[in-house]
């Protein structure tokens, strides 16, 4: 592309700019402003966003300790209302008492601002104009502040390649995935290829699977989604290393830095290991100037802001020239041409993009984006799934004028070491002393595959649950059966609640919620409580107003365990209701929270026929209590003649656990697997081998 006539290039990023390498000066937006900032504005600090972190947090921990976990997301807010122009003394920020809080935050960094001569790109960006003849190269979505500065510039338009375009449509992300990292293996080495991830960060670690289990270890590929730089196992140990040695002195950030210099590795180092260590060096620069905060910091606090330091760093280890496949995210993508692309997840999960709502604002923040990928390359494949995560997607209306084509790649079969595999025997007997839960789960595990209830009931395998920020989906459950227990040990009838007064009904919901939610006082941040709390309350006044609508019943059992047994399998069941709904007539209850339907096969979820043949009560109906706010339903299912068909089936699946049959045989085939934790231990799972590519 010709750049002759101008004086200076920007693009919207670092990796754009570090391609372009023309003789005319090119640099990111953000490398520019660095340079503005030593030229015309260095009588004052610049807070670069590492800078600017630690300075918020540091004030929140001082002035609002109870909220100092959410200093990037103060941080965010920040940086937004500068880049929309945002009044910070507005009176719309009077909306709810966390826009409030930020408000009272904002203003205090103003002050310190003033105070100690700071300022952030933000604030450079509104006292700069541009140089004559700057060109524009790579900018699309940009704020009102960036729209001022860039005013000034010439927008370079990239050209149009596509020549060819062609849709493909999968079962299931993962299977799309897959023939992606197929079809770019396929691909020429003499064309360079670009695989664009709308979620690249989330996705990583599946793809590098994928990616591995077909080049092994290649220099072919290269994934621009960088990873934290404490997510590196050297980075771990340099920073367990500092921690060890303890000492009590209390010194400034600079002083720190210049005391955990000494303790850096000087032995020889892989290519890895080296650029990670040249990057740790930079940490400890970029330390030093912490010094503006005017603080001192015990050994404790040194190594804590470190470490918070290196899970903010973005790092990626330098790329090998060889590599002619880029795996990449939209916005890398931007200004980039290749021979070939392959663009996933054109549909309503990823587009139009905006980022999440931040609740420290009292507005919506950030324009839709669509898709725009026609300078990417002359050959564009454009897919998307029919479901991820039991949810049917939308294809993106992009899509509606592009010709289907789909790619059928088989994912190749496993040979590790030889061609055949011995068979493995899968029917070892269960030695019931070894048996850790004698649950329903058994059942549902064992009816969905064998092998994952052999796996979970027998091995004790358990899924590695990610930390979230609030509640995660267990807790959320689990509370809301603790709520409605206490609800019904406090009505106990449909009468009851009929006649209770709608206010003292309210009143008495918000007691039990506010009850229930203690324990997490000390553990999840205010702000999650609260929003938790408005959840709650109108999903259970929901369930009660559609409880109203149900012929009589006394609740006589919430929660109720019962020890008992069925062949020679002992089980301990925890009921959730039992409702009496005439002369010796019983509804048993089961409460879901999670998003997923009984299709037809009741023994799918077997909680609630396995009650009904083992509790020894007449009991007339079962029934699936959906709890959705807006959305709850209760499916009822007569027990007629059904009693004595899932007793016989109970039985089966019983025997065929004691027995030990741990075939992998998942009951829907990818549905099942796509909703299994096992994947890592599973034998459905394979590798490829070289020459079968």
């Amino acid at each position: 592309m010709d750049f002759s006539g101008y004086d200076l290039i920007l693009t919207p990023n670092h990796r754009l700019s570090a391609v372009l390498k023309k003789s005319t000066p090119v640099y990111s937006l953000s490398q520019w402003l660095e340079k503005a900032h030593a030229e015309f504005f260095s009588s004052k600090t610049l807070l670069n966003p590492h800078r600017q972190l630690f300075l918020i947090s540091t004030l929140m921990k001082e002035h609002f300790p109870d909220y100092a976990g959410l200093a990037s997301l103060v941080q965010s807010a920040w940086r937004t209302c500068l880049h929309y122009k945002v009044d910070l003394e507005s009176s719309t920020f009077d909306k709810n008492d966390d826009t409030q809080l930020f408000q009272s935050i904002a203003k205090l960094i103003s002050k310190y601002y003033r105070k100690y001569n700071l300022m952030d790109p933000e604030h450079l960006m509104s006292q700069l104009n541009l140089p004559p003849k700057t060109g524009l190269y790579g900018f699309q979505s940009t704020t009102p502040l960036e729209q001022q500065l860039l005013l000034g510039g010439i927008a370079i338009n990239p050209p149009l390649f596509v020549d060819k375009t062609k849709q493909s449509v999968f079962t299931d992300p993962e299977i799309e995935f897959k023939t992606m990292a197929l079809w770019s293996a396929k691909q020429s080495k003499n064309k360079q290829i670009a695989c664009v991830i709308p979620d690249l960060d989330a996705q990583r670690n599946k793809l590098e699977y994928y990616f591995d289990a077909i080049l092994g270890n290649s220099t072919s590929v290269t994934f621009s989604a960088v990873k934290k730089l404490s997510d590196y196992y050297f980075i771990e140990d340099i920073l367990e290393l500092l921690s060890s040695h303890h000492n009590d002195l209390n010194q400034k950030p600079s002083e720190w830095a210049n005391t955990f210099q000494h303790f850096l590795v000087r032995d020889v180092l892989t290519s890895e290991e080296y650029q990670l260590k040249e990057k740790f060096k930079e940490i400890l620069t970029l330390y030093k100037q912490y010094d503006f905060i005017g603080k001192n910091l015990t050994h404790e606090e040194a190594i804590g802001e470190l470490k918070i330091l290196c899970d903010r760093t973005p790092f990626q280890i330098q790329a090998s020239e060889h590599a002619h496949i880029h795996v990449i995210s939209v916005l890398e993508s931007k200004g980039l041409w290749f021979d070939a692309a392959w663009i996933t997840g054109l549909d309503s999960r990823h587009w139009p993009r905006q980022s999440k709502p931040n609740p420290f604002l009292p507005f919506p923040h950030t324009p839709r984006v669509e898709p725009d990928f026609n300078s990417i390359a002359n050959e564009i494949i454009y897919s998307y799934p029919l479901q991820a995560q039991d949810v049917n997607v939308i294809p993106h209306e992009l899509l509606n004028s592009i010709p289907v084509e789909n790619i059928i790649l088989n994912w190749p079969m496993p040979t590790v070491g030889a061609r055949f595999i011995a068979p493995l025997i899968d029917n070892l007997p269960v030695d019931l002393s070894f048996l850790k839960h004698h649950g329903s789960q058994i059942f549902k595990d064992h009816i969905a595959c064998p092998f994952r209830a052999f796996a979970k009931h027998r091995l004790h395998a358990l899924k590695v649950e990610e930390p979230q920020m609030g509640l995660n989906a267990l807790q959320k459950g689990n509370t809301a059966h603790e709520i409605l227990e206490n609800i019904w040990k406090a009505l106990q009838s449909k009468q009851n609640l009929i006649i209770v007064e709608p206010e003292k009904l309210i009143l008495l919901v918000n007691k039990i919620i506010n009850n229930s939610l203690k324990k997490f006082d000390k553990t999840v941040q205010p702000i999650f409580i609260r929003a938790e709390k408005s959840r709650l309350e109108k999903l259970a006044l929901d369930w009660l107003e559609l409880e109203k609508s149900r012929e009589n019943f006394t609740v006589i059992a919430t929660e109720e365990v019962l020890e008992t047994g069925l062949g020679h399998l002992p089980l301990k069941l925890r009921i959730d209701r039992i409702d009496k709904i005439g002369e010796n007539k019983y509804l048993i209850i089961d409460y879901k929270t999670s998003q997923y339907d009984i299709r037809g096969d009741y023994l799918d979820e077997p909680q609630l026929p396995l009650y009904a043949v083992v509790s020894g009560k007449s009991v007339d109906k079962i029934a699936y209590a959906y709890l959705r706010t807006g959305n709850s339903k209760l499916k009822e299912i007569p027990v007629g003649d059904l009693k004595q068909q899932w007793e016989s089936e109970l039985l089966k699946i019983a025997d065929d656990f004691l027995k030990g049959n741990a075939e992998v045989k998942p009951k829907y085939g990818e549905e099942t697997c796509r909703m299994c934790d096992l994947h890592s231990l599973c034998r459905i799972k394979s590798f490829p081998s070289e020459h079968e590519l």
